[in-house]
């Protein structure tokens, strides 16, 4: 899974249960960095992105736009 943002201000919590996960965006992590699992804070911003996949890597990429894919 694929997720273009213009700015990742706010809480993420991402997690796989078979992939990987990237970030295109500078966080402070909270916990532990695992393959499978990603909590951390870009910004300063209030939103909360909350991403889930069992089969299949995520991406948190940069965009000039709003697409989410």
């Amino acid at each position: 899974m694929t997720v273009y943002l213009p700015d990742a201000a706010g809480e993420l919590d991402v997690q796989t249960v078979n992939g990987s996960i990237t970030t295109d965006f500078p966080l402070e992590v909270k916990g532990k960095i695992g393959g499978r699992r990603l909590e951390g804070r870009g910004g300063s911003g209030r939103a909360t992105f909350r991403i889930r996949t069992v089969n299949g890597s995520v991406k948190l990429l940069r965009s000039g736009g709003d697409k989410v894919v």
